[in-house]
């Protein structure tokens, strides 16, 4: 049962829902499917050919007022409301059929069952879809459509085989009570339903408007344009829909001129059809809208039946007969409404599923209340017409029907654009934000920044003094007037760069703590030697001083020495000035691009990493991008991501299209192993490759953007990060048709929340079989290029060393990561009583060193692995990832209190966050002490 679960796509808390509704359509079709018997038979039994356009035309007429009193009632009561009194509406349509058939079979009765009929798959139908449209959501849509909507199949099969026993009024009469019990059951499903979910609809916030479309289309359409394409294209599948079974039931009646006859052929072909269409909608729906996607699986019923009608027009030139004709109508009929009832109406329906909840209802009723109905009318209007020229009868009918497959083939595609509108829509109405609002400190900002820029307007007026009244070089030089003494020092070091007496004017200015002479400092900074411009340049940045940050700026621009560069470098990683310090680097301009480009292959830092490939993207000229285009080359992972986020400032290049589609291989292979390597991890281990998979998502998303267009591709990316797990998958729906097909199948791997086994088997079927080989010995060989620290920890913890695999210990063990490091040492460390002989051949490789003279064994400390464990098991940390916290652990102090030490009194102000290793410890609201140990313990801290 779980296989055939995991197959149709039903998750485990699905199924109670799934077999409900299954259920509850399956009584409908039973319903459904006598009553069509009962009207059918009876309309054979007078002149088919004039008798169903008659029933055609009424049952339209008789839809399209039911569907505007559908309508009406569904703005005005409760869905519960409305959904029960729709059924009790079609239990009291099927009493008063059967009080019409008791009264005899004439023409007049034959065309209001048949309307009775029409009225009846109507509402059964707003019911039904209504209630699913509600329960189920856009991603549930896509894979479970086409189960529920499979319980009428086997219920329309069961009801054309009782129609071949069909032989009196007295049987016409029991099925119709079997559809009137069939109705009341499905009232009772109905209950349960509302039972076990709230059925109900939320009103929703106003949407913007979807991209407008040509003025004289939009004319048409009205202000749903997705509403009204799809109903259109549903009016011209009905039309040619009925034009064919009329084809189909009149031929029979030509070609079997005995009742029985019909009855037993029409009967097979509708319980094959039905069958073939169950078949179809377990088996194919699903897989083939995965496979074809929505745009494909769309247009597989019209090009069909475009091709099946093209075919009509070859029959005379292949003289079939009378009784090959009924084989070509059979084959037509059975095909269309297999491929209509199994592929199309299940991925149709699912095109509604991104409205508003009220919308969608409307849409729904809109397309089945009116559009259908007319596209029904519109056959029979043209059919009773041809009824008087019966030699044009057939050329007519085809044509037009071909007419309307063409038209819909068009009309699917603008119903495709118009929904991947809306899914854009409401991704960027979902993580839209607020405009930012200038703050009081920004705006002071401003105002600091304004008076600094009239303040400078006095420097000329200094010079115009030295120069009217001459003064004596060392009296300018100490001048208490700073823009004179300023003045003086750059006449002195620009005539004389060796001048001793300005170099130490300059000197004390820089050293100097006043804020002026610092100021008057900066402007001169392009005299001081390079040690003295960092020591100046740090001097003012850690001042934190509103003016002296911003002339440190300036003067920095200016002034992009290597020292300076890698002066501002470092400073990124400070949080108080790290936007000062990346705004100076870009004002630098391309003199920074040869000492970025070293640090970017220097530092392992993602965070570090990412910021500085950020100001390489800013300075937005063409050798930057060079720069980064090569680090996203790089093997290391870390490098690779940052440079990615940073290239998504720029627009992609069709020249350097096949580079990246390289590493989109490289990157699915790579998701590749992880999955297969979690199918056999336990759960520390699978953790963490899905922690990894998560990254190499983010980096596949970053290469879309340098292939594809931006801005779909965008907003997928941010709905996945924000939605839940289970809503993650709907986002690419914006993507289907944008990128190649085995991409999308794969992402859709990676984001959906089904199977493990599925997934490995969809990205072997897309990059073919992976060599069998252990996740743990792949990401000890490849490392941290490729993998987070915690991951490698937890790989060396499960690894069973070989003599030819333990070398590759020595390269842990001088890892500058101390959880990495730690957890070699404990590898180490276990080998002599695990793997003795493994330990021998690596004493071999590496000798342990002469007793004495080594250094002294390093003080006692929690190890990292503890750290992250503790910092797991508080409520604070609880749900985040350990190779998150894994970066928390270098920046984590141990503080050792001896017994009755005070922590920190009450009211005191803690800036560290601290978590007890061992200890106990007390509160006293005394004067003097509110925290204390009762003995000896040790705390692990980091600042806030």
């Amino acid at each position: 049962m779980e296989t055939w679960q995991h197959f149709l796509g039903v998750r485990s808390r699905e199924v109670k829902t799934v077999w409900l509704f299954f259920l509850h359509n399956f009584l409908l079709g039973i319903g459904t499917i006598l009553v069509y018997v009962v009207a059918n038979v009876i309309l054979l039994e007078h002149n088919p050919a004039r008798s169903l356009p008659l029933g055609y035309g009424m049952g339209a007429l008789a839809m399209l007022g039911v569907g505007q009193l559908y309508t009406y009632a569904e703005h005005r009561w409760p869905l519960r409301t409305l959904a029960t009194r729709t059924l009790g509406v079609v239990v009291c349509f099927t009493g008063l059929l059967g009080t019409l058939l008791l009264l005899g079979h004439s023409v007049t009765a034959a065309v209001v069952l048949m309307a009775g009929y029409r009225v009846i798959y109507l509402l059964t139908n707003l019911e039904f879809w209504g209630l699913s449209a509600v329960v189920f959501n856009v991603r549930q849509g896509r894979r479970l459509f086409s189960v529920i909507s499979s319980g009428d199949m086997p219920a329309k099969a069961l009801g054309a085989v009782l129609a071949i026993f069909v032989h009196a009024q007295l049987d016409l009469l029991f099925l119709l009570l079997v559809a009137f019990g069939a109705y009341v059951a499905a009232l009772g499903t109905q209950r349960l339903v509302f039972q076990s979910h709230v059925v109900e609809v939320r009103p929703a916030p106003v949407r913007p408007a979807a991209p407008e479309s040509a003025p004289v289309f939009r004319g048409v359409l009205g202000s749903m344009p997705l509403v009204a394409c799809m109903g259109l294209s549903g009016l011209a599948i009905t039309a040619v829909a009925t034009g064919v079974e009329f084809s189909f039931l009149v031929h029979v009646k030509q070609k079997l001129q005995d009742q029985n006859t019909v009855l037993q052929y029409v009967g097979g072909v509708l319980a094959l059809t039905y069958l073939a269409a169950l078949l179809g909608k377990l088996l194919l729906t699903r897989q083939g809208l995965d496979r074809l996607g929505l745009p494909r699986t769309l247009l597989l019923l019209p090009l069909t039946a475009l091709a099946g009608v093209a075919l009509f027009g070859a029959l005379p030139l292949l003289d079939v007969g009378p009784a090959g004709r009924l084989v070509y109508f059979c084959a037509l009929y059975l095909g269309l409404e297999v491929l209509r009832r199994a592929v199309f109406e299940p991925v149709f329906l699912v095109l509604f599923q991104p409205l508003a909840p009220v919308a969608r209802l409307r849409g729904h009723t809109l397309v089945k209340g009116v559009y259908e109905p007319l596209g029904m009318g519109l056959t029979g209007l043209l059919l009773a017409v041809l009824y008087h020229f019966p030699t044009l009868h057939q050329g007519v009918l085809f044509g037009w029907m071909g007419m309307l497959l063409l038209g819909v083939v068009l009309l699917l595609g603008r119903v495709h654009r118009y929904y991947l509108a809306e899914l854009k829509t409401v991704l960027s109405h979902r993580f839209a934000g607020p405009a930012p609002i200038l703050t009081t400190a920004e705006a002071l900002e401003v105002r600091e920044e304004v008076d600094e820029s009239a303040a400078g307007m006095d420097l000329p007026d200094a010079e115009a003094v030295l120069v009217d009244q001459p003064l004596d070089s060392n009296t300018a030089l100490q001048h208490p007037d700073l823009a004179v003494r300023q003045a003086a020092i750059r006449a002195c070091l620009t005539a004389n760069v060796a001048h001793a007496a300005a170099h130490a004017s300059l000197q004390e200015l820089a050293a100097s703590a006043e804020l002026e002479q610092r100021l008057a400092a900066l402007g001169l900074l392009a005299y001081l030697a390079p040690a003295g411009q960092v020591t100046l340049l740090r001097a003012c940045v850690h001042s934190l001083e509103p003016r002296l940050l911003k002339a440190a700026s300036r003067a920095a621009a200016e002034t992009p020495t290597r020292e300076v560069v890698n002066l501002f470098i470092a400073l990124l990683d400070e949080k108080a000035v790290r936007k000062l310090a990346a705004d100076t680097l870009v004002d630098m301009g391309g003199a920074v691009l040869p000492v970025l480009e070293t640090a970017l292959q220097h530092y392992t830092d993602y965070p570090l990493l990412r910021r500085l490939a950020v100001v390489c993207a800013r300075l937005g000229i063409p050798a930057s991008r060079r720069v980064l285009v090569g680090l996203a080359q790089h093997a290391n992972l870390t490098r690779r991501a940052a440079a990615l986020h940073a290239l998504s400032r720029f627009e992609a290049v069709a020249t350097e299209a096949p580079l990246f589609q390289h590493l989109m291989q490289k990157e699915m292979r790579l998701a590749q192993q992880l999955l297969h390597g979690m199918l056999g991890a336990n759960v520390e281990l699978r953790s963490c490759l899905k922690y990894e998979l998560t990254k190499v998502q983010q980096r596949l998303f970053g290469l879309l953007l340098q292939l594809y267009d931006r801005q779909p591709i965008l907003d997928a990316q941010r709905s996945i990060a924000r939605a839940g797990q289970e809503r993650q998958a709907n986002a690419l729906e914006i993507l289907d048709n944008l990128i190649p097909r085995p991409l999308y199948q794969g992402l859709q791997a990676l984001v959906d929340v089904g199977r493990l086994s599925k997934k490995v088997q969809t990205f072997d079927q897309l990059l073919g079989p992976l060599p069998p080989e252990s996740i743990v010995a792949t990401i000890l060989a490849r490392g941290d290029e490729v993998f987070a620290p915690w991951t490698i920890s937890v790989a060396l913890r499960q690894w069973q060393p070989s003599p030819a695999t333990v070398a590759l210990l020595h390269a842990y063990l001088q890892a500058p990561n101390q959880l990495v490091r730690e957890s070699a040492e404990d590898v180490l460390a276990l080998l002599p009583a695990r793997y003795p002989a493994v330990y021998a051949h690596w004493l071999s490789l590496h000798p342990l060193p002469a007793a004495g003279g080594g250094p002294e064994p390093p003080a006692p400390r929690v190890p990292a692995v503890e750290r992250i464990l503790l910092l797991k098991h508080t409520s604070l940390f609880a749900q985040t990832p350990e190779n998150v916290l894994s970066s928390i652990t270098p920046i984590m102090q141990e503080v050792a209190f001896m017994q009755g030490q005070q922590v920190f009194a009450k009211g005191d102000l803690v800036r560290p966050f601290l978590l007890y290793m061992k200890g106990k410890c007390a509160s006293s609201t005394g004067s003097t002490s509110w925290l204390y140990f009762a003995r000896a313990t040790s705390l692990v801290s980091w600042p806030c």
